[in-house]
């Protein structure tokens, strides 16, 4: 196709359309429906956010007029030259993005979608009707599937953005609650995006939700964490609106007691008014223009339905045989339907049927949408759902069946696979499983086509169900489609989804004595977990265990080194460092007597993560520029992105600051690529970890806020693991430990690598003072003089955070084998995953050392912290080691040589906002009988690293979205040191910049 990034949609022509798309039709008629009565504030407070942005939510009981009162809100925002668009959700969606497809039907007609440059219209044309897609193959894999329905997305919002001709906008999405996944994504990737400036989204969902359809919360609950949703819920009717509906309807004023019992037996909700109106009109009870009573009598209370379902059963059987016949089939067939369609699947003559749609639009069921082609809508879904509650189950089923062989026979039936399969599939007792089969797997074709992977995986599920209603049948079919099932799952819920439809594959493989299969089913979720999960998930293991028994005497093979690499990726927390090194070995001797590049890919790939641990990794990170230059020859971005992310890790671990920083970048450029939530989290994550090791604490707190949405979107399980090592991290420069302590106990007694969790609340509890606890944990760490540590990436950190607490706890004899451990790596830094880094093992081995009564090796080892950490950039580093220093030297009777060292740990925490750390300073500086200054540095003097640098940039002339591309920083962290350098350097405007700096 050749559309990129959105940074190309931004460089598109701007685009006008042909011509100027009608108010909408749906919102014509909500408004014909009558005046709307006691909503006057809800009007007022709506219309001051239009032309404002931003998400607006209405959300309200089934019936409340939520409706009505966007209506309302639409006609004025187009009286005041907005340009309205308008789409709603129906409760079985038959399309992916179904409103926004509506929205850009009336927005893009076929006659004017031509206007639209080729690359949006390509994408664009998949959704309209009639519409020509673009020739671009299905994707393969989960990278790129995300990447082209992220392309969509910017194809659907240029085409919006377009439609409103550069006019402020209002679109209108109504019955979010019914919202599917695909909708969702596309909302919320609007909502976030800068070409959504001044359009205005105003939705509509219902609450509460009886009957457990209301799919939009959790999503809501995401896009509320990025950004800010206003609300309005939609209550009832008051006494006095009740009154004015009342009067409104009847013509006559309606007396206070009349609309206060009529609010009390229907909670003021409109749609349940009017209907209980209608019924008592029905019953002579009232009459229009004629006087009303004073109150509602006792016996038209029993009378009306308490609620609009009985209502609408009552309200059925004066229609007649026909109509009850027509809007029984109709109710099946979905909110709107075809006249003709419902009347051929209920056997009815066309002269009867029209009579029958009339009669029930004259009573208020159904309206007419469309007279050209004989289309109508109930009134309202309940009423639909109500029908449909009177129909038994097996009658149910039949009526189904009917509804899919006239469908069947329409024209139109190629473009209504989905619609097809799931009547089919209410019928597959009747029949209907072949066919509701062939059109689950044609909906999941088309649902594939349009990067819809939600609905690839529910019409897949509805595929599996038919195959079942089918019997007996040949186990590969059912292999096949549990295959296709399972990728579909994990590409939109994750592994835990897909783990068990893999494993029935492989049962069903392995039944058919398919060896080959079987290995193909443990491979469903393999190489690519360590994407999103850290840890041994059992179920996955026994897979891959079995795909490796399948293979063992199977000629050598590419299947092989896949499951030998995916196998020992998942072993990484269980096996022995020497048993890796073995399994990884085999898999490198057999992907080179292959010859096959790819399967050396494979193996390296997996060997950056299996054999990490001090002991490799100067060998790991050698090998990244050819590993990469691999992956890029292959196509295999995501393979490439693992490995930059690790070799940032290797680079944090040796102290080598441009490379660390170089990996980030690439990283960062390899994600904005991909397009993948997943990826995006992973470099936002090292970002952060940067941020905080250089001592830029605010700008790490705003992008962990800004970091929740991300996790969330991207499904991934290290989410709280993730957050709970930052804040540790964090804590620890503000001395906040103690509120860890729980989650990191249960994380302790929860995961299945718990020594890193140990460690943690090992140091918290001696910290806090709570020495017992903190020995009790110390003593399983230290099994076996702490042999039993299992040796992986996480190995080097358990050490040193032991390290932190034997010294809190004076024990010699483990500081004494911690001190040996470590030594070997002094020149390290510590990281805990990818996720969060520690001091240098310099500093652990300093605390050792003073612990078994040797200070001149302490400061040996403290000087050399110190030192590594300014190389490196760390500023909270060297400030603590620097402390460290002064420490020991004042304690060895050394204060005139501890001064020097405590006033730069003090200048240096002043400039990174290390509180707790410059409070100590100025106790150790006093004990030492120094005179510590009392005030932060100003000027230049107080600015940190990355602070001078953003202004220095800023000084000459760059714009801060420039500063942000030079120095790869999110463009919120840019404004943050900004605002920083500004209060320090005593400065209010950019051309104040270079003076204040020199």
């Amino acid at each position: 196709m050749g559309l990129g990034p959105r940074v190309t949609l931004s460089r598109l022509e701007p685009v006008q359309p042909a011509r100027s798309a009608p108010f909408p039709s749906a919102l014509t008629e909500a408004l014909g429906r009558g005046a709307l009565a006691g909503r006057e504030r809800e009007v007022a407070e709506l219309r001051s956010l239009l032309g404002t942005g931003g998400f607006v939510l209405v959300s309200g009981e089934a019936g409340v007029g939520k409706t009505r009162l966007v209506a309302e809100v639409a006609r004025a925002a187009s009286s005041d030259g907005h340009a309205v668009l308008y789409g709603r959700c129906e409760p079985q969606a038959l399309a992916p993005y179904e409103p926004f497809v509506g929205a850009l039907r009336a927005a893009w007609p076929a006659d004017t979608a031509a206007a639209l440059p080729r690359e949006i219209s390509a994408y664009v044309g998949q959704l309209l009707p009639g519409g020509a897609a673009g020739q671009q193959a299905t994707p393969h894999g989960a990278a790129e599937a995300e990447l082209e329905q992220l392309r969509l997305f910017d194809a659907v919002v240029f085409a919006l953005d377009a439609a409103r001709g550069g006019r402020p906008g209002l679109l209108v999405l109504e019955d979010l609650h019914w919202a599917e996944s695909s909708t969702v994504n596309l909302l919320g990737h609007l909502l976030g995006d800068g070409a959504a400036h001044g359009l205005t989204v105003l939705g509509t969902v219902r609450e509460p939700d009886p009957e457990g359809e209301l799919r939009f919360a959790p999503a809501l609950a995401r896009i509320e964490r990025r950004l800010p949703v206003r609300r309005l819920r939609l209550g009832g009717l008051d006494g006095r609106g009740v009154g004015a509906l009342v009067s409104a309807w009847s013509g006559r004023d309606a007396p206070p007691l009349l609309a206060e019992s009529l609010r009390e037996h229907t909670g003021g909700n409109p749609l349940l008014l009017r209907s209980t109106l209608a019924h008592l009109e029905a019953a002579g009870v009232v009459e229009r223009g004629s006087q009303l009573p004073a109150r509602l009598p006792e016996d038209a209370r029993e009378r009306v339905p308490a609620d609009v379902v009985d209502l609408v059963r009552s309200r059925l059987e004066p229609l007649g045989d026909p109509a009850r016949a027509l809007l029984t089939v109709a109710a099946l067939i979905g909110a709107d339907f075809s006249l003709e369609e419902a009347r051929a699947a209920g056997g009815l003559e066309l002269a009867a049927a029209v009579e029958a749609a009339e009669r029930a639009e004259a009573a208020g069921l159904v309206r007419e949408l469309d007279a050209a082609r004989s289309t109508f809508t109930f009134e309202h879904a309940l009423i639909r759902r109500a029908i449909a509650e009177t129909i038994g189950g097996t009658r149910r089923a039949m009526i189904h069946l009917r509804i899919a062989e006239v469908i069947e026979s329409s024209p139109t039936r190629e473009r209504r696979h989905a619609e097809l399969a799931q009547h089919y599939g209410q019928a597959l007792a009747f029949g209907g499983a072949q066919r509701a089969l062939e059109h689950a797997l044609a909906a999941a074709d088309e649902a594939e086509r349009q990067l819809a992977a939600e609905d690839v995986a529910s019409n897949l599920d509805l595929a599996l169900r038919a195959l079942d209603a089918l019997g007996e049948r040949g186990w590969h079919e059912r292999y096949e489609l549990l295959m296709r099932l399972g990728r579909a799952r994990y590409r939109c819920f994750g592994p835990d989804s897909a783990l068990r439809v893999f494993c029935e594959a492989a049962d069903l493989a392995e039944a058919g004595g398919a060896n080959e299969e079987l290995a193909l089913a443990g491979l469903g979720v393999g190489l690519e977990r360590y994407l999103r999960y850290v840890g041994v998930d059992q179920l996955a293991l026994q897979l891959l265990d079995r795909a490796s028994a399948a293979l063992h005497s199977s000629p050598p093979s590419m299947l092989r080194v896949r499951v030998m690499s995916a196998r020992a990726l998942e072993r990484c927390f269980l096996d022995p460092l020497d048993v890796r090194e073995r399994d990884m070995q085999a898999a490198a001797e057999l992907a080179d007597e292959l010859g096959d590049p790819e399967a050396a890919l494979v193996t390296r790939t997996a060997r950056q993560t299996v054999l990490w641990h001090p002991r490799h990794t100067e060998d790991l990170l050698a090998d990244v520029p050819d590993l990469v230059a691999l992956a890029e020859r292959h196509g295999r971005l995501d393979l490439a992105m693992h490995v930059h992310c690790t070799a940032f890790g290797y680079a944090l671990e040796l102290g080598r600051r441009d490379e660390m920083d170089a990996r980030l970048r690439a990283a960062e450029e390899v994600a904005d690529k991909l397009r993948a939530p997943v990826q995006k989290l992973r470099t936002l994550a090292l970002g952060i970890v940067g941020s905080i090791v250089s001592g830029e604490l605010a700008a790490a707190r705003a992008d962990i806020e800004r970091s929740w949405l991300t996790f969330d979107e991207a499904h991934v399980e290290l989410t709280r693991p993730v957050q709970m090592l930052w804040s540790f991290m964090l804590a620890r420069e503000s001395g906040e430990l103690s509120p860890l302590r729980e989650p990191f106990e249960a994380a302790v007694a929860g995961t299945t690598v718990p020594s890193v969790a140990r460690a943690v609340v090992a140091e918290i509890c001696a910290r806090s003072g709570d020495l017992t606890t903190a020995r009790e944990h110390l003593d399983v760490l230290a099994a076996n003089d702490f042999g039993d540590l299992h040796e992986d990436f996480l190995w080097l950190s358990v050490l040193t955070l032991s390290a932190t607490t034997a010294a809190l706890l004076r024990d010699k004899k483990r500081a004494s084998r911690l001190h040996e451990l470590l030594a070997p790596y002094e020149g390290r830094n510590v990281v805990l995953g990818l996720a969060a880094a520690d001091r240098p093992v310099a500093h652990a081995l300093g605390l050792l050392a003073r612990t078994l009564g040797r200070p001149a090796d302490a400061a040996a080892h403290f000087e050399r912290a110190a030192s590594d950490a300014g190389d490196f950039g760390a500023v909270p580093w060297r400030a603590e080691a620097l402390l460290e220093l002064g420490v020991t030297l004042r304690r060895a009777s050394q204060a005139s040589g501890a001064r020097e060292p405590l006033r730069e740990a003090l200048d240096l925490a002043d400039r990174y906002g290390g509180t707790v750390l410059a409070e100590r300073a100025r106790l150790e500086l006093h004990a030492s009988g120094a005179r510590p200054r009392r005030s932060r540095l100003s000027g230049s003097g107080a600015l940190t690293p990355s602070e001078r640098r953003v202004a220095s940039l800023a000084a000459d002339g760059m714009t801060n979205a420039e500063i942000a591309r030079e120095l790869v920083l999110a463009r919120r962290t840019v404004e943050t040191h900004l605002t920083h350098a500004y209060r320090k350097l005593g400065v209010t405007r950019r051309e104040d910049l270079r003076q204040a700096l020199t």
